[in-house]
């Protein structure tokens, strides 16, 4: 029994986002290892609450403290108001 067999080569192309730099949401520096993400929230609404979130790149602890700021102001509105600061790092090579 002899077996006929056809060899198909598929290439297959995407897109592949990469990141070349995040800017800083308050000084529009670029930030270059050490970064932090911050992202403020309430509870006020309850379920709908989630449209209140919003996320900053933040580049320096000079910014940082402006939005400390901005979320202290923002603390005399609402009972429910979050700050959460995360470290992170970015690497361009990656």
């Amino acid at each position: 029994m002899s077996k006929v067999i056809e060899l198909k080569i598929k290439t297959i192309v995407r897109e592949v986002e990469h990141v070349k730099a995040i800017k800083c949401d308050v000084c529009s520096k670029e930030c270059t290892g050490r970064y932090w993400v911050l992202n403020t929230y309430h509870n006020d609404w309850g379920n709908d609450s989630i449209d209140s979130h919003e996320y900053y790149d933040l580049c320096s602890k000079e910014c940082i403290n402006t939005k400390l700021d901005e979320y202290i102001q923002e603390c005399k509105h609402s009972i429910t108001y979050h700050f959460e600061l995360e470290q992170q790092y970015f690497d361009e090579g990656e």
